[in-house]
């Protein structure tokens, strides 16, 4: 058998009759705004955390939070508390919002190139495909955890006036040609794609420094300007270099 979706509740949640009628504009709050960056890693020079500290929001400076493992058991995305207590933060606009790249290794077009692992994932079969090795359904689950979260996160931020960006291979033409898995295929990718606050860009790494041109999908919530600035500043010549599994020329 093949491995299935996430867990009942996390699937309630993203399509809850309650979710999807509760649509307010976010009170202002007394205390600094709180961002949160999922599956930021570590702290390094010249993250992301680092530039929006250096940014206000309604006049407040805000607090960045690093949200992921290797911070502590007590941010771990695949624990339902840890989801739900970010969930209510959300809800009372505690977090104003959060930005998140899910672990795309087990959706990677690579797995489809001749002389590698074969594809964990595909159209057909997004959460996960059967006849998987020992070790493959664990790889599996733990990202189906991850990316219900996420999405999760962005339903509730979608209908609390919060913000979020998911970031993600962006869906190419390969991915039709090979039958490939993609999160943008997704019944819940296109839910949230329906609220009117919520739009979908693709833009090329490789115009921002990238060595390879990396199409990446962003899925944006109340961020209008966004997609505009990206193309003002991601100017640089798009690179020759093709990267396996990310580049469509």
């Amino acid at each position: 058998a093949s491995n299935g979706p996430p867990s009942e509740d996390i699937k309630d949640c993203l399509r809850s009759s309650e979710l999807k009628a509760v649509e307010k504009v976010q009170a202002s709050v007394a205390h600094a705004p709180i961002i949160v960056v999922l599956f930021s890693g570590r702290r390094r020079e010249g993250d992301l955390q680092r530039y929006l500290e250096g940014k206000s929001i309604n006049g407040k400076m805000p607090v960045v939070v690093l949200f992921d493992l290797v911070c502590g058991v007590q941010r771990d995305l695949t624990k339902r508390e840890v989801i739900l207590d970010m969930a209510r933060d959300l809800r009372t606009g505690h977090i104003v919002g959060f930005l998140a790249g899910p672990p795309c290794e087990t959706w990677t077009l690579a797995r489809y190139e001749t002389g590698v692992p074969p594809p964990l994932r595909l159209a057909a079969q997004l959460w996960g495909v059967g006849g998987l090795t020992k070790r493959q359904p664990g790889q599996v689950e733990i990202g189906n955890d991850l990316l219900a979260a996420t999405l999760m996160l962005a339903r509730v931020a979608s209908v609390s006036g919060g913000f979020f960006v998911i970031e993600h291979p962006a869906p190419l033409s390969k991915h039709r040609e090979l039958g490939a898995a993609s999160i943008w295929r997704l019944p819940y990718s296109h839910l949230l794609s329906d609220h009117r606050d919520v739009a979908f860009h693709i833009i090329q790494q490789g115009r921002f420094g990238a060595k390879s041109s990396k199409p990446t999908g962003l899925l944006c919530c109340r961020l209008p300007t966004l997609f505009r600035r990206l193309k003002q500043f991601g100017r640089l010549p798009l690179p020759q270099r093709i990267s396996i599994g990310v580049d469509e020329h």
